[in-house]
């Protein structure tokens, strides 16, 4: 099953620096540049990266690219997903 195929699984599972990873990801960053961006070690965002995909149920690199590139338009255009306080 494709993640089109599922329920789009919602960013309220993930923390807010998670999030901000996610987006720069779904902009189009690498995971060196996001962590650049973020002012973290690559190790750290790629700690997040992890995180994400388990937290997300998202079992390949490109499953995450494509979900953070949905989160990113959404949000790009008004779109409001509930944050995570955690």
């Amino acid at each position: 099953m494709s993640l089109d195929d599922r329920d789009t699984p919602s960013v309220d599972l993930i923390s807010p620096r998670q999030l901000e990873l996610l987006l720069l990801l779904g902009s189009g960053m690498s995971l060196r540049q996001a962590s650049e961006q973020m002012g973290i070690e690559r190790k750290t965002a790629n700690d997040h990266k992890c995180r994400l995909m388990y937290r997300l149920d998202l079992k390949s690199r490109d499953e995450l690219k494509a979900y953070a590139g949905r989160i990113a338009a959404s949000r790009s255009n008004g779109g409001t997903e509930p944050l995570s306080s955690t």
